[in-house]
């Protein structure tokens, strides 16, 4: 079914899903990336009201200083009916490079993106990364993400986050290294 801080309004409604419910959970990530923490926390019931009924905090309620527009952005990708959600996982991706050329942000390289996140495959397939905290920079303290997309999974959903996170991952950690103040 999922990880309760992780599922759509629709998996916490026991709803029909399809590629949109994964698109709402790459939302969710992308807000962790940025802020450190997911927008909904508590016991699985209180997890699954919230990403049903109440709005994700506004990132910049959490951080000041983002670019105009990553509130806006982050409402679509994270909105309770998925008909408002971005459609697919590359228009979300492509909103996200705009937005940061729109600002003057240029996208992290390689090597920045690298030294943001550790990611370590296990035998079961998944992917864990590891991103330090602000301020930590020997790897002390770090949120981690584990086990949020399934690498080969061969549905289509999950080759769409995999593209996204392929060909735009860069413009999400792209405030992740602003923030730093990386190169």
């Amino acid at each position: 079914m999922g990880t309760p801080h992780y599922m759509s309004p629709e998996q916490a409604s026991a709803a029909r899903v399809d590629g949109r419910s994964d698109i709402y959970s790459l939302g969710i990530v992308g807000y962790e990336v940025v802020t450190g923490h997911v927008p909904f926390s508590g016991a699985t019931p209180q997890l699954l009201i919230a990403h049903m009924q109440q709005p994700p905090p506004p990132l910049s309620t959490i951080m000041s200083d983002l670019p105009p527009g990553v509130d806006t952005v982050f409402a679509q990708v994270m909105a309770k009916q998925p008909d408002d959600r971005f459609q697919t996982a590359s228009a979300f991706v492509q909103e996200l490079q705009t937005m940061t050329q729109v600002n003057g942000i240029a996208l992290p390289t390689g090597e920045q993106i690298a030294a943001l996140a550790v990611t370590q495959h296990v035998a079961s397939g998944y992917t864990t990364v590891v991103l330090p905290t602000d301020g930590d920079t020997q790897g002390n303290e770090h949120t981690t993400m584990q086990g949020h997309i399934k690498q080969g999974t061969g549905s289509t959903a999950g080759r769409a986050i995999d593209r996204a996170f392929s060909a735009g991952g860069a413009a999400i950690a792209s405030t992740a290294v602003d923030r730093r103040g990386s190169d």
